[in-house]
């Protein structure tokens, strides 16, 4: 099963508890708070991708209930681990439930409002339950599937604190060619809709995958 980060991470929720004036001085650039918000979204916007994409391949790798931890790296830097449980059995309809744990994990360079680099470093802490991907998948292997991304991640570098999603996902199944059932999110069919809060703002969330 995934195992939580430790360590260091203490130190940097501590500093997370300064008040939010020395936050946005930390930020660097003059950062406003509704570009940061924005931006503290955007650092995750690749990794909402790669959590479906690590689900669906643990669906396909899972014995029984069981979804083995499936990894991958940023593109950037660090490491995403998703793992969990799906429904036994041979019913075209299940319901899979996953945590996503990230450590050190980038998807590279942004901008702030100026046009200036900036780079953020997303993980999760022992200290707080992991981000939860809970989906309902229908019609498997060639259907549809709807469900929720929720949970908190903790930044570092240009933007810190803890950024708290509350996605609500839908989007089409298809079967992976020449496989035995294996499935994949069809790409351009996934919705994304939710909210992104942080010290900096709440950032509405409306993407298509």
């Amino acid at each position: 099963m995934i195992q939580k980060k430790t360590g260091w991470r203490r130190t940097f929720l501590l500093f997370s508890l300064v008040p939010f004036v020395a936050g946005a001085a930390a930020c660097g650039g003059g950062v406003s708070s509704e570009h940061a918000a924005r931006q503290a979204y955007m650092g995750l916007d690749k990794a909402v991708d790669r959590a479906l994409k690590l689900a669906m391949r643990g669906y396909n790798a899972a014995t029984s209930a069981n979804i083995p931890d499936q990894s991958e790296p940023g593109d950037e830097s660090g490491t995403m681990v998703v793992g969990g449980k799906v429904d036994a059995g041979v019913s075209a309809n299940k319901v899979m439930t996953v945590t996503v744990a990230l450590d050190e994990y980038s998807d590279g360079v942004l901008e702030d409002e100026d046009g200036d680099d900036l780079f953020i470093v997303y993980f999760t802490d022992e200290d707080d339950d992991l981000p939860v991907l809970d989906l309902k998948l229908k019609g498997i292997p060639n259907g549809t599937f709807d469900g929720t991304f929720e949970g908190p991640f903790f930044m570092e570098g240009d933007l810190e604190g803890r950024v708290t999603l509350v996605l609500e996902i839908e989007g089409s199944l298809e079967e992976i060619e020449g496989s035995d059932g294996d499935i994949r999110r069809k790409p351009g069919t996934v919705t994304v809709i939710g909210t992104a809060t942080s010290r900096y703002g709440e950032f509405d969330v409306s993407i298509q995958l």
